[in-house]
């Protein structure tokens, strides 16, 4: 959008839309990942469907390690300001956090479902 026209362009809030944008299609596709991890398996009881949901989110925060860490070498230079350092760090944290429990609302509600498909809940 900024190379259409760059006068125009408010780049501040076009980070804040894609962040957004980022962060709610991270969260829906870890919950759809949980969902068809257990109803694909087939899983009944919570804790192999907490299990699943738990794998599902160490494999996309291992996948996107390594994509992250595929690009960091493309950054010119790197500078880290503590004060915001230590804030970033706190709402990744909580970022995560987030992730991991979308991850595991999805396994349960497949799970849930799984279960209601046999008959046993």
């Amino acid at each position: 959008m900024s190379a259409l026209d760059p006068g125009r362009a408010d780049t501040a809030r076009l980070a804040t839309v894609a962040a957004i944008w980022g962060a709610a299609s991270l969260l829906a596709s870890l919950f759809l990942g949980g969902l068809v991890a257990t109803r694909v398996g087939m899983v009944y009881d919570r804790a192999t469907g907490m299990f699943e949901g738990v794998l599902v989110w160490i494999v996309s925060v291992l996948l996107m390690a390594a994509f992250a860490g595929s690009g960091l070498g493309l950054i010119p230079e790197i500078n880290f300001d503590l004060t915001a350092s230590r804030a970033a760090a706190w709402v990744g944290v909580g970022a995560m956090l987030l992730s991991l429990l979308a991850a595991v609302a999805g396994a349960m509600s497949g799970r849930r479902g799984a279960a209601q498909r046999v008959g046993r809940e």
